[in-house]
């Protein structure tokens, strides 16, 4: 997360995500880099924000990608709630274009 003095000015990325059932959800980022592959990973069949969130969490932007493009699974499956099958599925729909 962002830690700042307060009255320190704070540059966000930001991202918003509309849920059926909850409405607008705004999510905060440290870099374009990291927004990025939220949008990328959230827009994967059967992931999701949460499931994004968790993988950025997890291995942090620079592992993450470097994981999709090296087809390791097993980096991903560190993840909550991220098994072999879905993280094989990351990587099928992403690794052409984290690459």
């Amino acid at each position: 997360g962002v830690v700042a003095q307060p009255g320190a000015r704070v540059s966000l990325c930001i991202d918003w995500v509309w849920n059926a059932e909850t409405g607008p959800q705004l999510y905060a980022f440290n870099s374009p880099a990291e927004r990025s592959l939220f949008g990328l990973i959230r827009n994967c069949q059967g992931i999701g924000a949460k499931g994004a969130l968790a993988l950025i969490a997890t291995c942090g932007v620079s592992e993450l990608a470097h994981a999709i493009v090296e087809k390791n699974s097993g980096a991903l499956c560190k993840a909550p709630g991220v098994g072999r099958k879905r993280a094989e599925l990351i990587i099928a729909q992403l690794h052409e274009r984290v690459a």
